[in-house]
């Protein structure tokens, strides 16, 4: 492991040496982010971790999504019920931004080259940095809506 990251961390270096226009991300930020010192092949360091940002923007994508549309299930409709409509509205901008940054991935990957993976990761890493908070507020309140359920008297329920 110890090898992978330092070859990782190396590689990640080049990048910053060869792309130094673009204002990329310390590596140990985007190992603690994406555990990319578990890449091992190096060779296509720049696609390797502009897939593993898209992966990130669409689990993101994906918890905004439930909670604005959940599917039928018990645990997505329960945390959902906890956000009112006008809740649901301020977080409509959010995930339609989750979705652009999103798409613009997939776009990259089509493009296939060096610079478009690097321009996107400066753009996506800058992106998720600016919507953590955000991020975390909608964790805790999902989080919460757990809590509170469990937290109601603890009654045995008839089952008979």
């Amino acid at each position: 492991m110890m090898e992978s990251k330092r070859s990782a961390s190396s590689a990640y270096a080049s990048l910053k040496k060869k792309f130094g226009g673009y204002d990329l991300p310390e590596f140990e930020e985007l190992d603690r982010l994406l555990d990319i010192s578990s890449i091992e092949n190096v060779k296509f360091l720049s696609r390797e971790i502009r897939k593993k940002l898209v992966e990130r923007i669409e689990y993101c994508s994906k918890i905004l999504e439930d909670v604005l549309q959940p599917d039928q299930t018990f645990s997505l409709m329960h945390e959902s019920s906890v956000f009112s409509e006008s809740d649901k509205e301020k977080l409509i901008p959010l995930f339609y931004s989750f979705m652009r940054m999103y798409r613009r991935g997939l776009r990259v990957g089509f493009l296939n080259t060096e610079e478009e993976d690097i321009k996107f990761i400066s753009s996506a890493f800058s992106f998720l940095r600016e919507k953590r908070e955000a991020l975390i507020k909608l964790s805790d309140v999902l989080i919460s809506s757990w809590i509170e359920e469990n937290d109601k008297e603890d009654e045995p329920a008839y089952f008979g």
